[in-house]
């Protein structure tokens, strides 16, 4: 049986290669596939890059649909700290990085700590750094969760489990150690764990394993890439026309440059080849064009990403054609948020334990997300009218909006002068009514 050190260098070990891969290929930097060797080496010394990198398209897309904008504890106390720690702490940002590690590599973690005056502190880490184990039986909840990182000249592993911190170091980067026996433990940086909890927050686009985004898309990018680079070697040598020349004369002294007459003598013997001209015409690079965009539109199918994020749309579609236009990728995102939501109600629950609430259950957060459909600012003002009419506090619709903490702040300031200055107004007129009536009586 491994031990739970060897097993957590070894996932680390293993995940390097996989989320560098993903990464580069989400950030453009994709590998010129099923190209001859002798152009690859040409054009890679070169710099050229043959890419549309609809891998992006397609992780942004959701990612502009997956806005988290708080929490709701339906608790005055609880939601003014879980207001105030979003905005301290810049979940926002944290939020924003985690999800695109999920969407990218099919997983991403939050951390929560605190710090030396015993705040608490969320940071977002980097999925090739942090491993989570699940318990066989239960395969729901963490049997423990590692981190990797370096530490000056050292490599530290930190084991988290419900009850301790176990610590770990070694000499030298990750990737130059080769096994877990050169790791020595830390009794000094380990210790008890006193939240029994695993502050270590993992969000995963499926429970059956890692499903990236791009999983689908890589392969149809990589043929797209192959296309993209025919036609850019045959735009090089074959996209304007080419003019030849049949004769047995002399040409050499022929210029091939506008306003330049050729004059070319003609065969003067019967046995002498006859002088012609001819034109060699441009290739049709449409033939790579109409393919690229067909595999654009397969992964528009296979992602249920908007055919129009691709090449745009004729015209601009109104608010009603463009939600209906955007329904799939929509319900899509809906999903998404649902598997998270447990989550980040986790992550919540946990911050208001440190922050001394210690009564709170995940089951009393609930997240609040930005709306995933494209609205019209018209349709929104309408659907705030409403929900207020129906009970809402303002400050609740605009949550519901995806309004940030401080935005909402601003917007309820707003509010408050404007009111303010309305009642100053009116005071004054009254006062102004009656000094009027006052004088016209006496």
């Amino acid at each position: 049986m491994i031990s739970d050190l060897q097993e957590a260098f070894e996932a680390l070990q293993g995940k390097q290669r996989h989320v560098k891969k993903m990464y580069d290929y989400y950030d453009g930097n994709q590998p010129l596939m099923y190209t001859a060797t002798r152009l690859r080496e040409v054009f890679e010394n070169r710099c050229a890059r043959f890419s549309q990198n609809w891998c992006a398209v397609v992780v942004n897309s959701i990612l502009d649909r997956l806005e988290i904008t708080g929490w709701d504890a339906e608790d005055r106390a609880r939601n003014a700290k879980l207001d105030e720690l979003w905005s301290d702490l810049h979940i926002g940002i944290e939020a924003d990085e985690v999800h695109e590690a999920m969407a990218v590599t099919g997983e991403g973690f939050i951390i929560v700590g605190t710090d030396e005056a015993g705040n608490p502190e969320v940071y977002q880490n980097h999925p090739a750094n942090v491993f989570v184990r699940y318990q066989d039986s239960s395969p729901a909840k963490k049997k423990y969760a590692a981190k990797w990182y370096v530490d000056g000249d050292y490599t530290r592993i930190i084991l988290y489990y419900e009850d301790r911190f176990e610590n770990y170091f070694a000499k030298g980067k990750p990737e130059d150690i080769v096994s877990y026996t050169s790791f020595q433990f830390d009794e000094t940086e380990s210790g008890t764990n006193p939240t029994g909890i695993i502050p270590v927050f993992h969000f995963r686009n499926s429970r059956r394993g890692l499903k990236s985004e791009l999983d689908n898309v890589i392969p149809i990018q990589d043929a797209i890439n192959k296309l993209l680079g025919d036609m850019m070697v045959t735009a090089e040598f074959n996209a304007f026309p080419a003019r030849y020349i049949i004769t047995n004369a002399n040409i050499d002294t022929l210029k091939n440059a506008p306003n330049e007459i050729w004059s070319i003598p003609a065969a003067i013997r019967a046995d002498e080849q006859g002088t012609s001209v001819g034109t060699l015409e441009a290739a049709d690079l449409s033939n790579y064009s109409n393919q690229i965009s067909e595999l654009a539109n397969s992964i528009a199918v296979i992602t249920r990403t908007p055919k129009h994020y691709f090449y745009g749309a004729d015209g601009q579609p109104s608010g009603e054609a463009l939600i209906a236009m955007e329904a799939p990728l929509s319900k899509k995102a809906r999903k998404t948020q649902q598997l998270l939501d447990p989550i980040w109600s986790d992550v919540g629950a946990y911050l208001l334990l440190l922050s001394g609430f210690g009564d709170v259950r995940p089951q009393d957060i609930t997240p609040v997300w930005a709306p995933v459909e494209s609205i019209q600012p018209k349709t929104q003002a309408e659907i705030r009218t409403e929900n207020i009419k129906s009970g809402l506090a303002l400050s609740t619709a605009l949550r519901f909006e995806g309004k940030s903490t401080d935005e909402i702040k601003q917007i309820m300031d707003e509010k408050a002068e404007e009111a303010e200055q309305q009642s100053t107004m009116s005071e004054a007129i009254l006062n102004s009514v009656i000094s009027r009536t006052a004088r016209e009586n006496t």
